[in-house]
């Protein structure tokens, strides 16, 4: 969280002008819409844990992506990072309510496991921001065509990333929505929800 503020301090800096770095947000934006609602379904079918190794990961190569002045690494970067978002939204909580309904976990109580996750998700911000602020001070000045002391704090995280995969590879359970169905016939069911509401 604490990259999102030096995504347009890094695009400028690439030497990216106002109309194009609004380009790069679109792509971001609309792959979270499109591609990343889609991917979030597949957690159901095929397994939310996964879904959230994905992410890291995922995620990870969009930070390190942003190191590269080239549109269409900046774009890759951004198509990933949308995906990512929508994952981060979506899987963490599934897997969770899932971990939950399979461990019998009385329904206050992960009421309340959602209520202090809210709290550390505010607070783990507030770090991260401090950390990429303190990050990006630190760094050498930008060279022109070379190093972009805005994407320090995208490269912090990206090892942040992968090691947050790597535990939840090794010390969560797989868990799944509704198996007995497909991704798009989850999405539509979905679909359908929100537009009867």
């Amino acid at each position: 969280r604490g990259r999102a503020g030096y995504l347009y301090a890094l695009y400028a800096n690439h030497g990216y002008s106002m109309h194009q770095i609004a380009q790069l947000f679109a792509v971001g934006y609309s792959s979270a819409a499109t591609l990343g609602t889609y991917t979030s379904a597949i957690g159901d079918v095929g397994g939310h844990r996964r879904n959230c190794v994905a992410y890291g990961i995922l995620y990870a190569g969009s930070c390190l992506l942003a190191n590269s002045p080239a549109g269409l690494a900046l774009a890759a970067s951004r198509l990933l990072g949308g995906i990512s978002y929508s994952i981060l939204f979506t899987s963490f909580e599934s897997w969770l309510i899932a971990e939950a309904e399979a461990c019998e976990l009385p329904r206050g109580q992960l009421t309340h496991i959602f209520a202090a996750s809210s709290c550390v998700y505010a607070f783990s911000a507030v770090v991260a921001g401090i950390v990429g602020h303190v990050v990006v001070e630190l760094s050498p000045p930008s060279a022109e065509g070379g190093h972009n002391r805005f994407a320090a704090p995208f490269n912090v995280a990206a090892p942040v990333l992968l090691l947050a995969s790597f535990l939840c590879q090794v010390q969560w359970s797989e868990r799944y929505g509704d198996r007995r169905t497909t991704p798009s016939a989850s999405l539509l069911r979905s679909w359908r929800a929100i537009v009867a509401s």
